[in-house]
């Protein structure tokens, strides 16, 4: 994983370490990552110009990182990351205290809204959105009032394959036949 040219290289070293934490989560629960988590995308979403004047060794200490989750209480999202909230203070320069906040709404564009509207922009506020809640600005969708393109993606604790399915007898049996054909769902 590249670091993003607007992170911090202190913070960076620190999330990046998220891959080996989920790879640990991964045995968890077989159930849990095959039916809620492969959605999950750690958004770590930290607004651009935190923690750039402080010392990289101990830019957290003594501090609480505020780990926004942007859907409800006890749903396979807030799960993730309260696992990943419980770990990934280690990982992070001076071992702050990670705080999980729930602010559901909106397909977690609302938790969304606040790390880029309202949240402080020095690093202490990272969220957990839903992996496509970025695209919503870029496509106009109403509730999305950020702008995705000054946000930095620290990392995700789970790793996708998606695919595309088609019955046998369908029309469409090949991404050249889809590109080709209007097709409709129902």
């Amino acid at each position: 994983m590249a670091q993003p040219s607007t992170v911090n290289p202190a913070i960076w070293r620190g999330v990046s370490s998220l891959a080996a934490i989920a790879m640990r989560l991964r045995c968890v629960s077989k159930h849990t990552i095959a039916f809620a988590l492969p959605a999950v995308l750690l958004a770590g979403v930290i607004a651009v110009g935190h923690a750039a004047a402080q010392s990289p060794a101990g830019a957290f200490a003594g501090k609480t990182v505020n780990l926004i989750i942007g859907f409800g209480t006890g749903g396979g999202y807030d799960l993730w990351a309260r696992v990943v909230g419980r770990h990934i203070g280690r990982h992070l320069p001076g071992n702050p205290t990670v705080t999980p906040q729930n602010m559901e709404g909106a397909g977690s564009y609302r938790a969304a809204n606040f790390i880029y509207n309202v949240a402080p922009k020095d690093g202490t506020s990272i969220a957990l959105i839903s992996r496509d809640a970025s695209l919503g600005p870029l496509i106009g969708t109403p509730g999305a009032q950020f702008d995705a393109t000054k946000l930095s993606w620290l990392g995700t604790p789970a790793i996708e394959t998606n695919v595309c399915i088609a019955y046998n007898t369908a029309p469409v049996k090949t991404v050249q036949d889809l590109l080709g054909k209007a097709v409709g769902g129902g």
